[in-house]
Protein backbone atom coordinates (compact mmCIF):
# COMPACT_ATOMS: atom_id res chain seq x y z
CA UNK A 1 0.00 0.00 0.00
CA UNK A 2 3.16 2.24 0.40
CA UNK A 3 4.34 1.99 -2.14
CA UNK A 4 1.13 2.25 -4.38
CA UNK A 5 0.80 5.69 -2.22
CA UNK A 6 4.43 6.76 -3.44
CA UNK A 7 4.31 6.19 -6.75
CA UNK A 8 0.87 7.77 -7.07
CA UNK A 9 2.26 11.10 -5.37
CA UNK A 10 5.29 10.58 -7.97
CA UNK A 11 3.10 10.53 -10.85
CA UNK A 12 0.88 13.12 -9.82
CA UNK A 13 3.85 15.57 -9.16
CA UNK A 14 4.96 14.55 -12.86
CA UNK A 15 1.86 15.51 -14.25
CA UNK A 16 1.61 18.73 -12.42
CA UNK A 17 4.86 19.91 -13.31
CA UNK A 18 4.29 18.32 -17.30
CA UNK A 19 0.66 20.41 -17.10
CA UNK A 20 2.93 23.78 -16.16
CA UNK A 21 5.96 23.49 -18.07
CA UNK A 22 4.90 25.40 -21.39
CA UNK A 23 2.39 27.45 -20.06
CA UNK A 24 2.66 29.78 -23.29
CA UNK A 25 2.59 27.72 -26.58
CA UNK A 26 3.18 30.55 -28.42
CA UNK A 27 7.30 30.73 -27.40
CA UNK A 28 9.58 28.99 -29.91
CA UNK A 29 10.38 25.43 -28.47
CA UNK A 30 14.37 24.86 -27.89
CA UNK A 31 15.47 21.00 -27.48
CA UNK A 32 15.39 21.28 -24.21
CA UNK A 33 11.36 22.21 -24.08
CA UNK A 34 10.83 19.27 -26.89
CA UNK A 35 12.26 16.89 -24.58
CA UNK A 36 9.76 18.13 -21.86
CA UNK A 37 6.93 18.07 -23.50
CA UNK A 38 8.28 14.24 -24.67
CA UNK A 39 8.50 13.31 -20.70
CA UNK A 40 5.20 14.86 -19.88
CA UNK A 41 3.79 12.81 -22.48
CA UNK A 42 5.23 9.71 -20.82
CA UNK A 43 4.35 10.53 -17.68
CA UNK A 44 0.58 10.81 -18.61
CA UNK A 45 1.06 7.40 -20.78
CA UNK A 46 2.20 5.43 -17.05
CA UNK A 47 -0.39 7.19 -15.23
CA UNK A 48 -3.21 6.20 -17.67
CA UNK A 49 -1.80 2.60 -17.29
CA UNK A 50 -2.60 2.99 -13.77
CA UNK A 51 -5.80 1.00 -14.26
CA UNK A 52 -6.31 0.42 -10.73
CA UNK A 53 -6.14 4.00 -9.39
CA UNK A 54 -9.11 5.94 -10.90
CA UNK A 55 -8.59 9.40 -9.76
CA UNK A 56 -4.67 9.52 -11.19
CA UNK A 57 -6.19 7.93 -14.02
CA UNK A 58 -9.43 10.34 -14.97
CA UNK A 59 -6.23 13.15 -13.88
CA UNK A 60 -3.87 11.79 -16.78
CA UNK A 61 -6.95 12.22 -19.48
CA UNK A 62 -7.34 15.62 -17.93
CA UNK A 63 -4.02 16.71 -18.43
CA UNK A 64 -3.48 15.10 -22.02
CA UNK A 65 -6.20 16.73 -23.58
CA UNK A 66 -5.12 20.26 -21.99
CA UNK A 67 -1.17 19.21 -23.34
CA UNK A 68 -3.01 18.33 -26.80
CA UNK A 69 -4.68 21.60 -26.88
CA UNK A 70 -1.22 23.90 -26.12
CA UNK A 71 0.41 21.00 -28.55
CA UNK A 72 -1.34 19.95 -31.73
CA UNK A 73 1.14 19.25 -33.74
CA UNK A 74 2.60 16.54 -31.38
CA UNK A 75 2.26 12.94 -31.68
CA UNK A 76 -0.14 11.20 -29.52
CA UNK A 77 -0.90 7.76 -31.11
CA UNK A 78 0.38 5.84 -27.58
CA UNK A 79 -1.74 7.86 -25.59
CA UNK A 80 -4.67 7.30 -28.07
CA UNK A 81 -4.09 3.85 -28.36
CA UNK A 82 -4.46 3.87 -24.16
CA UNK A 83 -7.21 6.07 -24.02
CA UNK A 84 -9.04 3.61 -26.71
CA UNK A 85 -7.83 0.76 -24.41
CA UNK A 86 -9.68 2.43 -21.30
CA UNK A 87 -12.87 3.40 -23.33
CA UNK A 88 -13.35 0.04 -23.62
CA UNK A 89 -12.31 -1.16 -20.47
CA UNK A 90 -11.87 1.30 -18.05
CA UNK A 91 -12.82 0.64 -14.05
CA UNK A 92 -15.19 2.64 -13.92
CA UNK A 93 -17.56 4.07 -16.57
CA UNK A 94 -16.66 7.64 -15.50
CA UNK A 95 -12.90 7.02 -16.97
CA UNK A 96 -14.44 5.44 -19.90
CA UNK A 97 -16.40 8.19 -20.94
CA UNK A 98 -13.95 10.49 -19.78
CA UNK A 99 -11.26 8.20 -21.93
CA UNK A 100 -13.67 7.93 -25.04
CA UNK A 101 -13.85 12.03 -25.07
CA UNK A 102 -10.39 12.23 -24.88
CA UNK A 103 -10.10 10.56 -27.33
CA UNK A 104 -12.43 11.56 -29.94
CA UNK A 105 -11.11 15.36 -29.29
CA UNK A 106 -7.32 14.05 -29.67
CA UNK A 107 -8.15 12.63 -32.86
CA UNK A 108 -9.96 15.38 -34.49
CA UNK A 109 -8.06 19.03 -34.88
CA UNK A 110 -11.20 20.27 -35.83
CA UNK A 111 -12.87 19.85 -32.80
CA UNK A 112 -9.90 20.26 -30.77
CA UNK A 113 -9.60 23.31 -32.18
CA UNK A 114 -13.46 24.68 -31.00
CA UNK A 115 -12.02 24.27 -27.07
CA UNK A 116 -11.08 27.58 -25.90
CA UNK A 117 -7.46 27.95 -24.78
CA UNK A 118 -7.72 28.66 -21.09
CA UNK A 119 -6.45 27.40 -17.95
CA UNK A 120 -9.27 24.81 -17.22
CA UNK A 121 -8.69 23.31 -13.33
CA UNK A 122 -11.87 21.60 -13.09
CA UNK A 123 -12.01 18.66 -14.14
CA UNK A 124 -15.30 17.77 -14.18
CA UNK A 125 -16.62 20.97 -15.92
CA UNK A 126 -13.99 20.54 -18.59
CA UNK A 127 -15.19 17.17 -19.50
CA UNK A 128 -19.05 18.10 -19.06
CA UNK A 129 -17.75 21.14 -21.78
CA UNK A 130 -16.09 18.73 -24.12
CA UNK A 131 -19.09 16.64 -23.98
CA UNK A 132 -21.16 19.72 -25.41
CA UNK A 133 -19.20 20.38 -27.85
CA UNK A 134 -19.06 17.16 -29.05
CA UNK A 135 -23.10 16.66 -28.89
CA UNK A 136 -23.27 20.37 -30.57
CA UNK A 137 -20.79 18.51 -33.64
CA UNK A 138 -23.02 15.54 -33.83
CA UNK A 139 -26.03 17.52 -33.83
CA UNK A 140 -24.74 19.90 -36.61
CA UNK A 141 -24.00 17.28 -38.79
CA UNK A 142 -27.28 15.22 -38.72
CA UNK A 143 -29.18 18.41 -39.43
CA UNK A 144 -26.96 19.40 -42.60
Amino acid sequence: MLKETVIAIIITTLMAVGSSVFPNSNIALQGEKLSSIEKAKASYLMALQRTKNAPIVESAIFHVVKLKQQFPAENFDAINEQLRALSLEGETETIRFKAYVAQVFISNESLLSEVEKQDYKDGEAFFAMLNQKLQDSLLSVSID
